[in-house]
């Protein structure tokens, strides 16, 4: 962590109520760490700390949001002259407010640079039938150049359905076409162009879904 340093950005697609926070630490700091989250670019005064010694710590929020608006966190107090900690991650608990029961289970990494025919995902299943609407890249390294983009691939056959991360940017979400998925269907993600100067590296793929009877 640094100071003042953001990360973690993410674009709602349903309205909802954010009841808690949880950061985590792979390796704890030995000092506390102080962070905060932001909608819209406000950042909320939440309170969130990770102890020294600690590897994960949680606070109660009570936080508004709705469809389109984007979230991230930044590092907000990193002391200098000890080890501020490494790796980490924040969970944001939330209560869905809007009249689809939205889920977020196709949440696939990828490390390294970007490369075309690279699949990412391969042979996932949705855990109930579900209605794709949209998806969200998001990556360390931003592609420069050409945009990056990501089809989707039902059954192993390539899909129109893409995702696109435009030049210069870490974080794209994009609505496509409604695919259904059955529990005994595959789904998964593919790369057909990455940038032209820089190709995007460690890239996380988030497929939305509701569902459906």
């Amino acid at each position: 962590p640094e100071q003042d340093r953001t990360f973690g950005t993410y674009k709602l697609v349903s309205s909802n109520e954010m009841v808690e926070l949880t950061v985590y630490a792979e390796a704890p700091p030995l000092v506390t760490i102080g962070l905060d989250m932001a909608i819209n670019g406000v950042y909320q005064s939440t309170g969130l700390t990770l102890s020294a010694g600690q590897y994960s710590n949680a606070v109660t929020i009570a936080k508004n949001g709705v469809s389109g608006d984007t979230i991230n966190f930044k590092f907000t107090s990193v002391p200098g002259g000890d080890f501020p900690g490494q790796n980490f991650t924040i969970d944001v608990k939330y209560k869905d407010t809007s009249t689809l029961e939205i889920r977020h289970d196709f949440i696939r990494p990828y490390m390294g640079m970007a490369e075309v025919g690279k699949r990412i995902g391969r042979g996932y299943k949705p855990p109930v039938k579900s209605r794709l609407f949209g998806g969200m890249i998001t990556a360390q390294g931003a592609p420069l150049g050409s945009d990056l983009k990501i089809a989707l691939m039902f059954n192993d056959a390539q899909q129109a359905q893409t995702l696109t991360l435009t030049a210069g940017s870490t974080s794209e979400y994009t609505a496509f076409s409604q695919l259904d998925c059955l529990t005994t269907e595959t789904l998964d993600t593919i790369i057909t162009q990455p940038g032209s100067d820089f190709p995007g590296d460690n890239i996380t793929v988030t497929l939305y879904s509701y569902k459906i009877t």
